[in-house]
């Protein structure tokens, strides 16, 4: 599995109160439907790293399968929203120097402000 972004910061799992609530909730079974496996794993219905809040309406309580298994496909949307919604390449450097004050631009490679080139390839000083 690949490391936490830094942009969604630091992982906040459900308190222990909101844990027992919702296993109580489910009566400790799981909450998959078709499943009726006991169950301990209380999990995000919409994951945090997608927006979901850290509270029992957005709390559901599954079976080990069933936690990985959606654990796995919630870690493929946001890889994939990541990959849509961050700039990458030259953009994502400049931006990053910027912050971190060392960012210097390109010197121009365009036409000279003091000197031009005639026809014959001279260089005359304006």
């Amino acid at each position: 599995m690949s490391r936490r972004p830094d942009h969604l910061g630091k992982r906040k799992d459900f308190s222990q109160r909101i844990k027992q609530e919702a296993r109580k909730r489910a009566n400790w079974c799981c909450e998959y439907p078709g499943c009726d496996a006991s169950a301990h794993e209380v999990d995000h219905i919409l994951a945090e790293g997608l927006g979901g809040a850290s509270s029992l309406q957005n709390a559901q309580v599954l079976c080990e399968h069933h936690h990985k298994q959606k654990t796995k496909l919630d870690a493929k949307i946001m890889a994939k929203a990541d990959r849509m919604g961050v700039r990458s390449g030259q953009q994502a450097r400049r931006k990053k120097a910027k912050a971190n004050g060392t960012y210097r631009p390109i010197q121009s490679r365009g036409f000279s402000k003091t000197h031009r080139r005639k026809m014959n390839g001279e260089t005359i000083k304006i």
